[in-house]
C-alpha cells in the first residue's frame, strides 16, 4: 500500500538534513528506495517466525533468523509515546520547534519513530497514518499525522 501523496510536506528544516540519516547498506536500500520511488512504508517480515520488525536489520531480534521479506505496512497505528521539543535536538530541526516527534505501533505490531506533522495536541492511543516527508535535500523519510475516520 502507498502511502498517499497528497500527504507529503515538504520538510522546512535547514542545514545538511540528509548527515542524520543511517547509511543506506544492502539491508536498507529496499527500505528506502519504497519511500523515495513509491511513496511505499516496507517492514521486513520474518520468514521463520512470520513477525514484522522495524528498524531494518539482517537478523531477526525475536527468532535470530536471518531470512525475511518485504511487506508493504498498512501505514497506519496507534500513539504510544510522544515528547515535544522546545529547543531544537539538533540543528537541523532548528526552524521546527516546538515540534513533537512520536513512538507508533504500527498496524503489524513494531513500533517507529516519527515526528508528529498537524497534530498540535497529541494524544496517547489516538490512530495515527504514515505520512511522508521530503526534506530540502531529497530524502525522504516517514513522519505521522492523524488518521482520519475509518483509517
Amino acid at each position: 500500500m502507498a502511502v498517499d501523496a497528497h500527504t507529503v510536506s515538504e520538510f522546512p528544516g535547514t542545514g545538511a538534513a540528509s548527515d542524520l540519516m543511517p547509511s543506506r547498506t544492502d539491508d536498507t536500500e529496499a527500505f528506502y528506495s519504497a519511500l523515495d520511488n513509491d511513496g511505499r512504508l516496507l517492514l521486513q517480515l520474518c520468514r521463520a517466525c512470520n513477525r514484522h520488525r522495524t528498524p531494518t536489520v539482517p537478523v531477526c531480534p525475536h527468532c535470530g533468523a536471518r531470512e525475511f521479506t518485504w511487506t508493504a505496512a498498512a501505514g497506519t497505528g496507534r500513539l504510544y509515546s510522544w515528547v515535544r521539543y522546545h529547543r531544537p535536538y539538533l540543528s537541523p530541526f532548528a526552524s521546527l520547534t516546538p515540534y513533537s516527534v512520536g513512538l507508533v505501533e504500527l498496524a503489524e505490531g513494531p513500533r517507529m519513530f516519527g515526528r508528529l506533522v498537524g497534530i498540535p495536541s497529541p494524544v496517547i492511543g489516538m490512530r495515527v497514518r504514515t505520512v511522508l516527508e521530503r526534506w530540502s535535500d531529497g530524502v525522504v523519510v516517514p513522519a505521522f499525522g492523524a488518521a482520519e475516520e475509518g483509517e
